[in-house]
Parts: C-alpha cells; sequence; structure tokens
C-alpha cells in the first residue's frame, strides 16, 4: 500500500480476511486500504461496521477518525481521535493527528496546545519529528513542517514510508520542496 501497490494490497488483505473473517484488526485494515484508495465513504462504512463488533477497539476509531477528517467532518475526527487517545493514551500517532486536525479545522490554539504536548512528550520519550510536521502542516505553517519533515528524514522516520500516500499532505504537495523530500526518502 505504502508503495501505491494498490491492487496488490488490496487482494493481500481480502486474502486474509478470507483466512480469519473475524478478525477485528484485518477488518480495520481493509478500512485503512479504503482510505488510502481515497474512497472514504467505504471506509466509514467498513470501520463503522468493525466498531459495531468491537466498538472500543482503537485502530478502528483512528481510522475512522481519518476517513472523516478527510471529508471535513472534523468534530466527529476529533471525537474518534479521543477515542483512540483513551484506549492508548499518550500515543504520538494519535496526537499528532488530533493536531492536524485541530489546524485544518481553523481551531488554531488547539493545534498549538498539541504542539506544546508534543514537545512536553519528547522530553520522556520518542516523538518522531513526521508527526510535528503533521500538525504544522495542518496550521498551514510550510516552513516549518518542513524543518521537521528534513528532521524526519535526518532521523530516519519509518512514517516517512507513508509520504506519497498520506492525503494529509496534500496542503504541501505542490511544494517543490516536497518532491526533493521525496527523493531523499527513495519513494518514486
Amino acid at each position: 500500500m505504502a508503495m501505491g501497490r494498490f491492487d496488490e494490497a488490496w487482494k493481500e488483505v481480502n486474502r486474509a480476511h478470507e483466512l480469519d473473517p473475524l478478525s477485528v484488526t484485518i477488518s480495520t485494515d481493509i478500512g485503512f486500504n479504503y482510505y488510502y484508495r481515497h474512497n472514504y465513504d467505504e471506509a466509514i462504512s467498513q470501520l463503522r461496521s468493525t466498531l459495531a463488533v468491537s466498538p472500543k477497539f482503537p485502530l478502528a476509531h483512528l481510522w475512522l477518525g481519518r476517513a472523516y477528517q478527510q471529508k471535513k467532518m472534523y468534530s466527529e475526527a476529533i471525537d474518534e481521535f479521543n477515542k483512540t487517545d483513551a484506549a492508548l493514551p499518550g500515543w504520538v500517532v494519535t496526537i499528532a493527528g488530533m493536531g492536524h486536525a485541530y489546524g485544518e479545522w481553523g481551531h488554531q490554539a488547539e493545534a498549538k496546545e498539541v504542539l506544546i504536548r508534543l514537545n512536553q512528550m519528547a522530553r520522556e520519550k520518542y516523538v518522531t519529528p513526521y508527526g510535528v510536521a503533521l500538525v504544522y502542516a495542518g496550521l498551514g505553517d510550510k516552513d516549518q513542517a518542513f524543518v521537521w519533515l528534513n528532521k524526519a528524514v535526518a532521523g530516519r522516520s519509518h512514517w516517512l514510508v507513508w509520504l506519497n500516500r498520506d492525503p494529509r499532505w496534500d496542503q504541501i504537495r505542490s511544494d517543490p520542496r516536497f518532491d526533493d523530500l521525496q527523493k531523499r526518502v527513495g519513494l518514486p
């Protein structure tokens, strides 16, 4: 999926589902696949079905929040991120996603509070620069987003494999610095 081989990814996740149709993880992965195919309505439907079976499964809440965000359903997205954070407290992926959503939604103060929280967390544990960059991108601060993306490259952040697929980078994708970043990461 990260390399854009959507048909192969789809085939594999469906094969996994055939082998284990009751797995909430695989059911969530189907929603994840819809998300990266930019089929947000199907992602929402799939993830809601997953949560009907397992209402507290945090990854389904995370991906549902991301799908809602892409539909500009920010209140619903934040609600899902809060459910993920309640289940997996302090997970940088959730917190950064929430900060990005707040920024994109126009809730600048809340997004900046997320930056403060990430900075405080970084005193005690690793906080991926990719996540910090996401919050800045959500705030519309391209320069700081690239500063932190460059730190992610320098630190060889594994999250960078999603650079080409993650729709949250769409606001900065047209910037020439983004092409340079993709080349340095080694993405097609």
